[in-house]
This record gives structure tokens, C-alpha cells and sequence, in this order.
């Protein structure tokens, strides 16, 4: 399944998910209900976990959430 991510350090940013949450550069990321199409895929649409990472404050790929 293809993924669109929302909000935090990988806005905008689409990836293979297959499952219903995802770490993106030690962020995490859930699945919504919203669905979007792009380049002719159809993309499931991921929010990103403030309270994981504090973006925009993260460190990217040195946070440690899990």
C-alpha cells in the first residue's frame, strides 16, 4: 500500500505502509481514513504523532521515540 505522510519532518513525502502505523526517520505515522491520489496511485493518508517526535523540535533520525 502506498502512503502519503502528513505534518512533521516528512510532510508531503509518500512511502509503502503496510500497516496501519508506520516510523518515518524515527517519527511515527497512522493511517486516517483519508485517501488522496497521486501520479496515478491512489495513496492512504498517514498523520504524523506530535507527541512522538515534538516537531519542530525533533531531532530527526537521532530521536529515539518508540
Amino acid at each position: 500500500m502506498n502512503a502519503l505522510l502528513r505534518g512533521g519532518p516528512g510532510d508531503n513525502h509518500t512511502t509503502h505502509a503496510p500497516r496501519p502505523d508506520l516510523v518515518w526517520r524515527a517519527c511515527l505515522y497512522q493511517r486516517t481514513t483519508d485517501r488522496t491520489h497521486a501520479a496515478g496511485r491512489e495513496l492512504h493518508v498517514y498523520e504524523h504523532r506530535p507527541d512522538c517526535c515534538d516537531w519542530p523540535n525533533s531531532r530527526g533520525d537521532t530521536d529515539g521515540c518508540e
